[in-house]
C-alpha cells in the first residue's frame, strides 16, 4: 500500500513539475508575442505612410498574429488612399491648364481641359472620403470583430487603434485628414475657378484669339474680365504648388502662358 501510494505521489509530482514548465512556457511565449507585437506597432507609427511601404510579414502567431494583420493591412490601405491622393496632385499639371497649348489646341470649349479637372476631382474625393470613411471607429473595429477571437484580443487590438496615448491610430491619422481636406477645399476653388474661365472663353469665342504669346481680345472690358478670372486661378494655384512666374499685362492682352 505504501508503494503504491508512493508511486502516486511520484506520479503527481511529476505532472505538477510539468505543469509548471507548461504555464512558465506559456507565460514566456505569451510575453514573447507581446513584445514582438508591439515592436512591429511601433515601426508601423514612425512610418512616413504617404512614402513608405508596410512591412507585411507577420512576425507572431495564433491570435496576436491576427491583430497583426489586421492592423497592418489597415496601415496598408491607409498608406495606399494617401498615396493615390498626393499622387493625383502631384501629377496634375496645374500650371499647363492655361498654356498657350491648351488654348491653341483645346479651345474655345475645352473638352479635354474639363475632362481632365473631372478626374482630379474625383481621385481626389474618392481617396478623401475613404479616408475619412476609415477614420470612424465603426469601420476600424469591423476589420477585427469578425475574426472570431478572444475578448482579450479585441481589446488589444482597440489599444493600438483607438487608445488614448502612446499608440493610437485615429489620433495618429487626424492632422494628415485634416491637411487633405484643407487641399481639397483648395481644389475645389480651383475647379470652379477653372471651369469659369473656360466657360467664359467658350462664350466668347468670337471675340478672343492667340498671337505668339498672348491671348488677345476684342474690347478691355473682356480683357478686364479674364484678367480678373485668371488672377483668382493664380491664387488658387499659390495655395497648390510654389511658383514663381511673372505676369504682364498689356493693352488689350490678358494674362496668359506659364503660370
Amino acid at each position: 500500500m505504501k508503494k503504491i501510494l508512493k508511486g502516486i505521489f511520484i506520479v503527481i509530482g511529476v505532472l505538477f513539475v510539468l505543469f509548471c514548465g507548461l504555464v512558465v512556457y506559456v507565460i514566456i511565449d505569451t510575453n514573447k508575442q507581446e513584445e514582438l507585437l508591439d515592436n512591429e506597432i511601433s515601426e508601423l507609427f514612425e512610418l512616413d505612410l504617404i512614402i513608405d511601404e508596410v512591412d507585411n510579414d507577420i512576425v507572431t502567431s495564433d491570435e496576436y498574429g491576427i491583430v497583426e494583420r489586421a492592423i497592418k493591412d489597415y496601415f496598408n490601405d491607409y498608406s495606399d488612399n494617401c498615396k493615390r491622393f498626393i499622387s493625383a496632385i502631384d501629377g496634375f499639371d496645374f500650371e499647363g491648364m492655361f498654356s498657350l497649348d491648351t488654348f491653341l489646341d483645346d479651345g474655345p470649349d475645352f473638352i479635354v481641359s474639363k475632362g481632365k479637372l473631372s478626374q482630379l476631382n474625383t481621385t481626389v474625393s474618392e481617396c478623401l472620403d475613404n479616408l475619412i470613411n476609415m477614420s470612424s471607429e465603426e469601420y476600424i473595429m469591423a476589420l477585427i470583430n469578425d475574426k472570431n477571437i478572444d475578448e482579450y484580443y479585441v481589446d488589444l487590438y482597440m489599444e493600438y487603434m483607438l487608445g488614448e496615448g502612446g499608440y493610437s491610430f485615429d489620433e495618429y491619422m487626424a492632422d494628415d485628414i485634416e491637411d487633405m481636406v484643407s487641399i481639397r477645399d483648395d481644389i475645389d476653388l480651383f475647379l470652379n475657378d477653372c471651369y469659369a474661365i473656360y466657360d467664359f472663353m467658350s462664350e466668347n469665342r468670337s471675340y478672343w484669339y492667340v498671337e505668339g504669346d498672348t491671348v488677345y481680345f476684342s474690347t478691355d472690358s473682356l480683357v478686364n474680365e479674364y484678367n480678373a478670372l485668371l488672377n483668382k486661378i493664380i491664387i488658387d494655384i499659390d495655395e497648390l504648388v510654389e511658383y514663381e512666374d511673372s505676369l504682364d499685362n498689356d493693352g488689350n492682352s490678358g494674362i496668359v502662358g506659364d503660370i
